[in-house]
Order: structure tokens, then C-alpha cells, then sequence
């Protein structure tokens, strides 16, 4: 019945999203709500926006003052701008909003809680439990790739299908073990960073080893008599390029492991 958009990243706010500047000033029962948020998924065809915006005069910590707003998306004020991605689409988008009012009912929590808000969403959304469905798949497409080109009995082909399918398994049985732990309470909210580290990188693993299957028709965007999957195969090896970036950065995954799994020092 609804669709909803994420609005997290700014052009100086991404994987810093203490550094939000859209702002919401208090104006009786609403919000008047002034920024710009980028690469937000599927906003020109949303109706809602879980927004993150920051409420001024809360205080100096970079956490003061961060709110989450429930926005409509066709309200006056609300403006969005299809961004061109490498493969031709337009997925993400440009959010400008330029006092549109919100009612304060339609904040989620108190005023600056909207941290601990996105931080649990970012759990949610970087634990990658239903990852490892979607590499067996990635799998199984990559095994039926080898098959057709001939490569089933090569060594060096069935040696890496062999590390990317122990990937795989890895990559599914934690998502099983991650789930079960949030079930029981044992969950530590940080090891959904070393899942979605890992789980994107399998990801870029997996779509060039089938580009690499294809040989010269990994070239062409578009299907082929000798490789029916040509046009999929290269939309996904574009398309994966983002995933180290999209939901918070490989380096910045890398940081909080080191930080809060390992308990190593900031340098």
C-alpha cells in the first residue's frame, strides 16, 4: 500500500552522517523542513520518507539534535531529481526540500534519538541474512555459466567455483547463526558490519568471475547467441560495484570491526 524511501545521505553527510545538515526548525505542530539528501533508492516512486534531518539548538555533540521524520513524498516543498547511474537507470535519486512542513506527530521517537533510530536500522540493513539466498542463487547461475562454456572440467574454473561456493556457505550459515542470535538476545550489533563487508565483496567476487566466464561477450551489453545472460551478467557486475559503497563504505565496516569487535585502538 505504501512505498518508502530512505533519505540518510547528504552531499557532505554519507558514510558521516554526523555530519547532517538538513535541517527542521519547530514551528508550532510542524516541522519546517530545509536540505538536500542524494542516492536515494526508488524516491521518484515513493510515497513516503524515513528521513534523517537535525533539529538545531540541542546542543554541540555531532549526535545532538539528529530526528527521523515520516515525510510525504508528494508534499508541497518536496522535490526529486532521478540520478543516471553507469547502467542507464535512475534508482537513486536527489531529494531537495525547501520548507516542507511535517507534523511533529509524525516524528519517529523524541528529538535527537535519531542515531540510536538509524543505527538499529542500519543493523537490520547490513547483517545480510537474506544475502547468502540471493549468492546461491548468483551460484547456481555461475555453475549453469561454466557448464554452457565448456569450463565445467577446467581446473582453474572449478577451483574458484569451488572458493566462491565455500564463500557462499560461509556467507548463509552466518546469516543464520546472526539470525538466530537476534532472536535469543545474544546478538552483537556490530559483527552486521563484518557481514556486509564480506557479503559485498562475494558479491563483486561472484559477478566477475561470470563476466570472466563469458570471455569477449562479458564485452557487450547486450544478449548474444553465445551467451544468452550477456546483458544481465554486466548490468550485475555494474551494479555490484556500488554495493561496497551503498549502506555505509567497505572502510568504514573495516573501522568498526577493528573498533568495536576486535577492541583495537584508533590510530
Amino acid at each position: 500500500e505504501d512505498i518508502w524511501a530512505i533519505g540518510y545521505s547528504e552531499p557532505g553527510a554519507g558514510s558521516d552522517m554526523f555530519n547532517t545538515q538538513t535541517r527542521a526548525v519547530r514551528d508550532g505542530d510542524h516541522y519546517v523542513v530545509n536540505g538536500q539528501k542524494i542516492w536515494t533508492t526508488i524516491a521518484h516512486l515513493s510515497n513516503w520518507y524515513f528521513c534523517l534531518v537535525r533539529v538545531p539548538g540541542m546542543g554541540e555533540s555531532k549526535y545532538d539534535g539528529l530526528t527521523v521524520l515520516l515525510m510525504e513524498m508528494n508534499a508541497p516543498g518536496m522535490e526529486v531529481k532521478p540520478i543516471v547511474q553507469i547502467t542507464g537507470d535512475s534508482e537513486f535519486n536527489e531529494v531537495f526540500m525547501t520548507d516542507a512542513r511535517v507534523p511533529v506527530a509524525n516524528r519517529l521517537g523524541a528529538e535527537g534519538e535519531g542515531w540510536k533510530i538509524i543505527s538499529g536500522a542500519l543493523v537490520n540493513e547490513r547483517n545480510g541474512i537474506a544475502g547468502g539466498m540471493r549468492q546461491d542463487e548468483t551460484l547456481q547461475r555461475l555453475i549453469a555459466a561454466a557448464k554452457r562454456r565448456g569450463k565445467g572440467a577446467d581446473p582453474r574454473t572449478r577451483q574458484e567455483i569451488a572458493e566462491l561456493a565455500t564463500a557462499c556457505a560461509i556467507s548463509k550459515y552466518s546469516g543464520y547463526r546472526g539470525m538466530t542470535d537476534g532472536l535469543n538476545g545474544r546478538l552483537n550489533p556490530h559483527l552486521s558490519a563484518a557481514m556486509k563487508l564480506a557479503g559485498t565483496s562475494l558479491a563483486q567476487r561472484m559477478s566477475t568471475a561470470h563476466l570472466a566466464l563469458l570471455g569477449a561477450y562479458g564485452q557487450l551489453y547486450e544478449n548474444h547467441g553465445q551467451a544468452t545472460d550477456a546483458r544481465a551478467v554486466a548490468m550485475r557486475w555494474l551494479g555490484d560495484r556500488a554495493q561496497t559503497i551503498a549502506g555505509g563504505t567497505s572502510e568504514i565496516q573495516k573501522n568498526i570491526v577493528a573498533e568495536r569487535i576486535l577492541g583495537l585502538p584508533r590510530s
